[in-house]
């Protein structure tokens, strides 16, 4: 019987994971069932041969309790084991620097992070410095197809729509699908780009609505056709131009301009509607590839924040300054500076 209990806290053991060590600190149970069992032996030996059946019938009661309560005593092990083994495995993805590089990963582009958006080539996402393949948790996803939106590009935007996903837990499983660092770009300390010389003559804002051109505004339309919108947000910028400036680059600051979703509208599309999947917002300044600096918003985080994603032409009550996006640049709350796509030439609503 012994031995049919110890095989049994075994399996438990074994079950939740704990190591030989931690597992003395879990046997004091066990030590009193055999404390229990003392009083039934000495009535075994020195009974009557008449009591011996009814003794016998006795042991054989408190040897069926003796196994219930063994069981019991396994079943309440098991849940302390399954317990402990959760809080080690938190405690764990907490002390893990997620997203960051590591040595012992090889490097990729984002030209190769781009390429991986279906199941035959593979679903790559990227977070901070890591690449992630996650072609096995799609379907895993409590959000369901949501996390499609992300293939093949970069999660943070996301992640600060859904702070959520920033729980030490979310990101330690995440960390199980790494593969990869991404090579660092716009983090490394580089010599900022020239700004974009813009003709304000021939300047035109460009809607295209599913690969068709659907409105063209100029800078005074923008200014004289919509109604002005104002809204608060942190532009953290990327560059070093601005760096000993006083006038609020790198702070909170109030940025004007003519909602998107009164701009969509002009153009003939309702975003509560529509049945496309992103909104893109492109500038005219070329990253280093040649291809044009440009944001992302799912759909629904713009149907969300329709009124609040501003293409702004002022700061602070005043003109938008030259290297800050002049004449018009997205202001999208919430999402990562390096987003608020300056020098706004094309808006795109799509599919991807």
């Amino acid at each position: 019987m012994l031995n049919i209990r110890l095989r049994l806290l075994t399996r438990c053991w074994n079950a939740a994971g704990i190591s030989r060590k931690s597992r003395g600190a879990l046997c004091v149970c066990d030590n009193v069932h055999k404390y229990e069992e003392q009083p039934l032996r000495a009535t075994r030996q020195f009974s009557s041969n008449r009591s011996t059946s009814a003794s016998s019938a006795s042991g054989e009661k408190s040897s069926k309790n003796y196994d219930l309560s063994g069981i019991g005593a396994a079943g309440v092990l098991l849940g302390m084991g399954l317990y402990w083994k959760l809080k080690q495995d938190v405690v764990v993805a907490a002390t893990i620097d997620i997203g960051e590089q590591r040595k012992d990963l090889p490097t990729y582009t984002t030209e190769d992070v781009a390429k991986h958006k279906t199941k035959d080539t593979q679903i790559w996402m990227t977070y901070k410095c890591g690449v992630y393949d996650v072609t096995d948790y799609v379907s895993k996803h409590p959000g369901g197809s949501k996390i499609l939106m992300a293939v093949g590009r970069n999660l943070e935007p996301y992640f600060e729509w859904h702070p959520v996903h920033k729980k030490a837990e979310v990101l330690g499983i995440m960390e199980k699908f790494r593969i990869g660092n991404i090579i660092p770009s716009e983090k490394t300390d580089k010599k900022s780009p020239p700004v974009p010389a813009i003709d304000l003559k021939s300047y035109k804002l460009e809607i295209v609505v599913d690969g068709k051109n659907k409105l063209k505004l100029n800078v005074d339309e923008l200014k004289n056709n919509f109604p002005k919108m104002s809204t608060e947000a942190v532009v953290h910028c990327s560059t070093n131009k601005n760096k000993n400036s006083t006038g609020g680059t790198n702070g909170t600051a109030t940025w004007t301009g003519a909602s998107l979703n009164d701009v969509l509208k002009a153009a003939g599309m309702d975003v509560d509607k529509c049945s496309y999947k992103q909104v893109v917002f492109e500038g005219t300044d070329k990253k280093p590839d040649g291809t044009p600096y440009s944001s992302i918003v799912p759909i629904e985080l713009a149907r969300k924040h329709k009124n609040d994603i501003v293409i702004a032409y002022e700061k602070n009550g005043s003109e938008l300054p030259r290297e800050q996006g002049y004449p018009a640049r997205a202001i999208i709350p919430r999402d990562a500076g390096g987003r608020h796509i300056k020098w706004l030439s094309k808006i795109y609503v799509n599919n991807g």
